[in-house]
């Protein structure tokens, strides 16, 4: 009986999954969605794409044919739309800019509506510029077209719409030379202003939360450490806790750039993988706390290969640091 009702509920759930409307050939129809019981929507799909192009934005830019069109490697199919979330390295390198483009054909709306709004997400290591029906609403770095030209955030951001319009164009410059795996990482989401505006509030509260817990848990080893320098598993622990704090806060870069709005990328970009760093302190403690159940030998080589990693994203140029983070998640994975 409980497996009934489990399936049902599944086969229900897939059902209002698939009613959710997308983009599709870079047009995305919500005149039937009812924006009710704070209803939010992700503008996924297939967007208008034009690669190596920054396309000057215009009410009719939608119009505007593709004049390059992306090619995949060693095949003839040519396509001039691109999933977001898709990467550019698969159809062509990982670096570089483009402009996608959308439009949205919205519902009718009551006089006492609220206005629509979208939320960009962070993407690592790019730039974006953001138009609606050819006026600019939104910046997050610095698009160029050149590393030299650009400046990379892992910042978001969100725009609220023009009250009453049945349609709009949306366009989107993005550029990314900081980040070996580029493109338009999320997709943005769309609701009215309020909703997009308490979800934004909700994740910054719960992260900061976390962040704070983190941060005082570090502290507080720490402290206890400075009194018992004997016992190392506490600083061990300690130490995890501050690498998982540094690396909680760069997940959300709302919360870093709130703090600090002009970090530079590169310390952005450092906490993002300071978890390199977190696992070598926890198996540490472990160590300390179960001697027996532990390879000394296991422990050194791992935490030098972790350390060395780290070592490398600091160092080296992000767009080559960005190509460990295979390597570091497959070894995280492994413990």
């Amino acid at each position: 009986m409980l497996l009934c009702f489990f399936c049902l509920f599944s086969c229900q759930d897939n059902e209002r999954q698939s009613e959710i409307p997308q983009v599709q050939n870079g047009i995305i129809n919500l005149t039937n969605v009812k924006f009710e019981n704070h209803t939010i929507l992700t503008l996924s799909g297939d967007w208008d794409f034009f690669w190596q192009k920054l396309i000057t934005p215009t009410s009719s830019t939608y119009l505007v044919p593709s004049v390059i069109p992306i090619q995949k490697n060693n095949s003839e199919n040519k396509t001039t739309f691109m999933k977001i979330g898709k990467r550019w390295k698969d159809i062509h390198s990982g670096t570089g800019f483009a402009t996608y483009q959308v439009k949205i054909f919205f519902p009718e709306t009551s006089p006492a509506a609220e206005p629509f709004a979208i939320r960009f997400l962070q993407t690592g290591g790019a730039a974006i510029k953001v138009f609606v029906d050819g006026n600019l609403s939104l910046s997050l770095g610095k698009v160029g077209k050149t590393k030299e030209a650009m400046i990379p955030t892992r910042s978001s951001g969100i725009i609220v719409l023009p009250y009453g319009q049945k349609q709009i164009n949306l366009t989107v410059h993005i550029s990314n030379y900081y980040h070996d795996d580029g493109s338009f990482w999320y997709p943005p989401k769309l609701g009215k202003y309020r909703d997009i505006q308490n979800e934004y509030v909700k994740e910054i509260t719960f992260d900061s939360l976390l962040t704070g817990a983190l941060f005082f848990m570090a502290f507080y080893h720490f402290l206890l450490f400075f009194f018992r320098r004997n016992r190392s598993l506490i600083l061990f622990f300690g130490l995890f806790s501050l690498t998982t704090a540094l690396h909680s806060i760069s997940l959300n870069g709302d919360i870093l750039y709130h703090l600090i709005p002009n970090v530079p990328y590169r310390i952005a970009f450092s906490l993002s993988l300071i978890f390199y760093l977190a696992m070598p302190f926890y198996l540490s403690f472990l160590a300390q706390l179960y001697p027996n159940q532990f390879s000394k030998k296991f422990i050194q080589i791992f935490s030098s290969i972790c350390f060395l990693l780290y070592l490398a994203v600091v160092l080296l140029p992000t767009e080559l640091g960005s190509q460990t983070t295979f390597f570091g998640i497959f070894f995280q994975s492994q413990d």
